[in-house]
């Protein structure tokens, strides 16, 4: 008898129901990763970061300190192993600067964070507890994050998944707040931290997001942060509208009278250019992977 192996995968897709900061969901391909809330993207990533962050991370994406110029060979601290002499980093005392650096740096570097952006005429941006009747799960078969959730009283849907061989994320959504300008999707840049969250929003001037073309429906952001340099593209499907909304920030949003919205965010080490990315074809590719 054939084994139904789609059922059987599918029987232990993991569903949540709550925004649950000890347990996000993740999607990726081996090489990246992109963590998510309960709405399916990195709305409220503060909430994470004391437990478990919400980061973009990939193997090549790692930033330094850059140095000052004072930093002396580390100085070994001696160890009796049976009868013989082994040297360890364990003391810090009279080279706290130099023990501090090697220990810090590199640092893994959280290349972006992609989260809803509301815009409610003359109301706050909602906090977790604000969003009612959240439903979210994990396609193990076909690797796509779909979740489900209301905000006053508007429904909202999302579908988060990777590519498998390009280091870029899917996000296709639908609401009718995209039609009435009230919600968007946000990305923004932190510079690098040696902390948990991989994140640094307290230092703007210490990094630069800058834009050059890239093609049709193509935006690219050039990232610099001390010798780090990296890029992001932003594919955009049809009516999608890209526009920067701070010194380290892009909030894309639909054009007017659309409900739905479809983006494609790529990270590369170079800023060589890109073959454009659709979300639909992203998600075939997800599946088939």
């Amino acid at each position: 008898m054939a084994i139904d192996r789609c059922s059987l995968v599918r029987r232990h897709n993991p569903v949540l129901r709550s925004f649950d900061p000890r347990s996000p969901l993740s999607i990726g391909n081996g090489e990246f990763a992109f963590t998510v809330d309960g709405t399916g993207l990195q709305t409220f990533r503060a909430r994470y970061e004391e437990s478990v962050p919400l980061c973009t991370q990939a193997q090549w994406g790692w930033h330094s300190f850059p140095s000052t110029g004072k930093e002396e060979a580390l100085q070994l601290e001696d160890y009796d192993a049976g009868g013989r002499t082994v040297r360890y980093a364990t003391r810090s005392s009279g080279q706290q600067e130099t023990f501090a650096r090697l220990r810090r740096n590199p640092h893994r570097l959280n290349l972006g964070a992609i989260g809803f952006l509301f815009s409610h005429p003359g109301s706050p941006q909602p906090e977790p507890e604000s969003i009612e009747n959240p439903y979210q799960e994990l396609d193990l078969w076909t690797g796509v994050i779909l979740s489900r959730w209301c905000v006053s009283g508007a429904p909202v849907m999302a579908a988060t998944c990777c590519h498998p061989r390009r280091d870029a994320v899917s996000i296709r959504a639908e609401s009718p707040l995209f039609a009435a300008a009230m919600v968007g999707v946000e990305i923004a840049f932190p510079y690098g931290s040696p902390e948990m969250s991989a994140s640094d929003w307290s230092s703007p001037e210490q990094h630069c997001s800058e834009t050059f073309e890239s093609g049709p429906r193509l935006l690219g952001i050039r990232r610099t942060l001390d010798a780090t340099q990296y890029a992001c593209f932003i594919h955009l499907g049809s009516g999608a509208v890209a526009r920067r909304n701070g010194e380290h920030s892009f909030l894309i949003h639909a054009s007017p009278g659309k409900e739905r919205l479809s983006i494609v965010v790529e990270f590369s080490p170079r800023a060589d250019p890109r073959e454009a990315l659709w979300s639909e074809e992203v998600e075939a590719e997800s599946a088939e992977s």
